[in-house]
């Protein structure tokens, strides 16, 4: 009687600690869609403030967001080195929040102190040689914009070292965690930056003005950061495993091994999921650019509309991780479909627009806007999905070689957004 007393003592406690954990769980989710948002905000901001000290030519852009995706990278990389390490991964997630929010602040009075000697460069530098004054203006995106985005870059591997569980036991946990909960906190922080991009495009510089907007966001990545620390000092410091460990010599685990996708293979396909992904984007872009008004609006619908696809590929990712499906032919199947996808849609394009025929012409404003979501759905939607669900799987197909968590995504989200600052760079040089 007194043992059952007490496996039911201790079952009761394993389903608080379970149902605590869950709640943790439901509120860092939470906390990390409200990062998306704030920081889709800012890269907007940043993005407008460059360019009226700048100008706004496609150099001094790209210029802008490949400085900003160098500090993504590098945090990253960084942090994810590093995630192993962190005794306790929700505090240090709350400080790069707060990182951000610092770096946010200041961002303009380093701006303002460009400002004051950039008209003297720009006289001296721009016939005599603009090439140079391009590298100063990619100099002092990076001194700019890089301190915030690097903070940036280690949420997800910080936050991944938490969610996936003990370094001492990764090599029994990865199997059943990291392809499964990554994807999904992936996809929540994506949906946040689509409703950012949405607000930042339609709403908030209309009713609060840009000043009142930056301050806006820069609270809600401090409020971020604070709700982070004080959840990570109420609890344990990584989430439970998600199944009971496997044996290292255990045949399915020596199957997983034998079966995985080499580690090679698994960092070209994310620095080239990076590259295509964002090169897609732009050409996308530049072919609606043929069919609609050439306003900041029409390139916010399709971002809006790429960045919810490529959310619900992570969602769907997910998914497929709890399928019991070999993982090389998983990918096949997603590089096979992304390419027919891709190919088609120049054609569905073309058909939806009855031969390229201007969008909207003789329609309101909103009914302008509906046509505009609608088209884009139509024509990106599907094949966005598809390499939504690309890169994200690759924390799936990495599980069985990979030593840490936070390591692992840190690698492959560095890789990948070393590729979408390779292929701006391409784009800046080339004309339209």
């Amino acid at each position: 009687m007194l043992y059952r007393c007490n496996e039911n003592r201790n079952m009761l406690f394993m389903s608080n600690v379970i149902r605590h954990s869950s709640l943790r769980a439901t509120a860092i989710f939470g906390l990390f869609s409200l990062s998306g948002f704030t920081g889709l905000v800012l890269q907007v901001l940043w993005m407008r403030e460059l360019s009226l000290l700048f100008g706004s030519t496609a150099q001094a852009a790209a210029a802008t967001l490949a400085a900003f995706f160098l500090g993504l990278a590098a945090g990253s990389a960084y942090w994810g080195r590093r995630s192993c390490r962190i005794p306790r991964p929700l505090r240090a997630y709350g400080l790069l929040e707060a990182g951000v929010a610092v770096g946010a602040i200041a961002y303009f009075f380093v701006l303002d102190a460009f400002a004051a000697f950039y008209g003297v460069l720009y006289n001296q530098f721009e016939l005599a040689n603009p090439g140079l004054l391009l590298a100063i203006k990619l100099l002092l995106s990076v001194l700019v914009v890089s301190p915030a985005a690097f903070c940036m870059g280690g949420t997800l591997p910080v936050l991944s070292a938490w969610l996936v569980g003990d370094p001492p036991t990764l090599g029994a946990r990865l199997g059943s965690t990291l392809g499964r909960r990554v994807p999904l906190l992936y996809g929540v922080n994506t949906a946040g930056a689509a409703l950012g991009a949405l607000c930042a495009a339609f709403v908030l510089p209309q009713i609060l003005g840009y000043d009142l907007t930056y301050a806006l966001a820069v609270a809600l990545v401090a409020l971020v950061a604070c709700a982070a620390w004080w959840i990570g000092g109420r609890g344990p410091d990584r989430m439970p495993a998600a199944t009971k460990p496997v044996p290292t010599n255990s045949p399915r685990r020596a199957a997983g091994i034998s079966a995985a996708v080499p580690s090679s293979w698994l960092h070209a396909l994310a620095f080239l999921s990076g590259f295509v992904t964002l090169g897609l984007e732009v050409l996308w872009t530049r072919m609606f650019a043929q069919v609609l008004q050439n306003s900041v609006y029409s390139y916010a619908v399709i971002l809006v509309t790429f960045l919810l696809a490529l959310a619900l590929g992570s969602f769907v990712a997910g998914w497929i991780a709890r399928r019991r499906i070999p993982t090389s032919a998983t990918l096949s199947l997603l590089l096979v479909g992304a390419a027919l996808l891709v190919a088609s849609t120049p054609l569905v394009f073309y058909q939806i627009t009855e031969g390229l025929s201007f969008l909207g012409r003789t329609e309101g404003w909103g009914d302008y806007l509906r046509t505009l979501f609608t088209t884009a759905a139509l024509v990106l939607g599907l094949p966005t999905l598809i390499l939504g669900v690309l890169f994200p799987y690759l924390w799936k197909a990495a599980e069985s070689g990979a030593d840490s968590p936070g390591e692992t995504v840190g690698r492959l989200l560095a890789l990948n957004t070393l590729g979408a600052i390779i292929l701006k760079r391409a784009v800046a040089a080339c004309p339209k």
